[in-house]
């Protein structure tokens, strides 16, 4: 007997939405990246800025929208995306790749959390069939 309830995209919607979006939001929140080494500091002038226009001097976070645009989705039948939302996409690629952040990806937190879900997940099935 195979277990009825292993929904491969299903499973993969939930390690998205309740694992990768999560820990990278938090990673922001806590300043750090992928590997929870903390963001280099904004400069003092551009943190200035921030601060005399009301804005979050908090690296990454001076409205919130870049955090909060993580999504995930379905493609075809067995696979599932994460993305920036199109209007922090620009942005995102940049901070990620020109700045050098490291925000947006799967970390060894990720992989190893992903990879206890779908370890219960199974013996959870396997049992019920016993």
């Amino acid at each position: 007997k195979f277990p009825k309830d292993i929904l491969v995209q299903d499973d993969l919607v939930h390690i998205a939405d309740e694992i990768f979006i999560p820990i990278m939001k938090n990673n922001i929140d806590q300043e750090v990246d992928l590997q929870e080494k903390r963001f280099r500091p904004n400069n003092p002038e551009y943190t200035e800025r921030k601060r005399k226009t009301g804005l979050s001097t908090k690296i990454l976070t001076a409205t919130s929208k870049l955090r909060n645009s993580f999504y995930s989705m379905k493609r075809g039948k067995s696979t599932v995306v994460v993305m920036l939302k199109s209007d922090r996409k620009e942005i995102g690629g940049y901070l990620q790749n020109d700045m050098d952040l490291n925000f947006f990806g799967i970390s060894t937190r990720m992989e190893k959390n992903a990879i206890q879900y779908m370890r219960d997940k199974i013996k959870k099935a396997i049992d019920a069939l016993r």
